[in-house]
């Protein structure tokens, strides 16, 4: 395999890296903007003198519809489907089962039983052992990776096939990433005043119960 094929693996597992540590912030800033987005549309409709509970009560099965599928997303996104998780081809999943194992020689804790190792290196060796194990069910491979490299581990030389599962992986991603930008949490979330939150909390309520002038 040449070099350059592998500065263009190297490029891809980047990407892959970088565009997982994109969504788990999207997904952390809407999950840490869920309460504030709550009570901030509860305190809208007391400031317009809109009846909440009532509007809840009397709509309930159209409420049920829009979030029977997933969360209600912006401008009527609602129930779109991200797209399936990529299939591990078996040639690149035999690939990091057998990277995985060579690390759990050196991180698994039942290995590190006699070895004199410092409690927090032996707790620094165990929380990764786990975190491998994770990765590797959860297709981030590019953890196994990192961690092979630093524990001077030789890397899997399939460098084609790699690329080829992960092109398509960031691609799967990608999309999670821009449905999860769509949600009124999230959107909650960028709003800087008062007044871009007052419209998003209006159009989620339009969204949701239809026009209330």
């Amino acid at each position: 395999m040449s070099t350059s094929y592998k500065f263009k693996w190297r490029k891809i597992v980047n990407q892959l890296r970088y565009i997982y540590e994109e969504l788990e912030i999207v997904e952390d800033m809407s999950a840490a903007a869920a309460p504030e987005f709550q009570k901030y549309h509860v305190e809208y409709c007391v400031r317009n003198n809109i009846r909440l509970e009532e509007l809840n009560r009397t709509n309930t099965d159209r409420i049920q519809e829009l979030y029977s599928a997933t969360s209600l997303n912006i401008e009527g996104d609602d129930g779109i489907n991200a797209g399936e998780d990529t299939e591990v081809s078996a040639p690149v999943e035999e690939t990091f089962s057998k990277l995985f194992k060579k690390l759990a020689l050196q991180l698994h804790p039942d290995r590190l039983i006699g070895k004199n190792l410092e409690q927090e290196e032996l707790e620094e060796k165990s929380a990764m052992f786990t975190k491998a194990r994770d990765a590797l069910d959860e297709k981030r491979y590019f953890v196994l990776i990192d961690y092979a490299e630093q524990l001077g581990i030789p890397l899997p030389k399939n460098y084609k096939q790699q690329t080829r599962w992960m092109k398509e992986e960031i691609e799967i991603i990608r999309s999670k990433v821009t449905e999860a930008t769509k949600s009124y949490n999230y959107m909650f979330a960028e709003c800087d005043t008062d007044e871009e939150r007052d419209r998003l909390i209006h159009r989620f309520l339009t969204q949701l119960f239809g026009d209330l002038s």
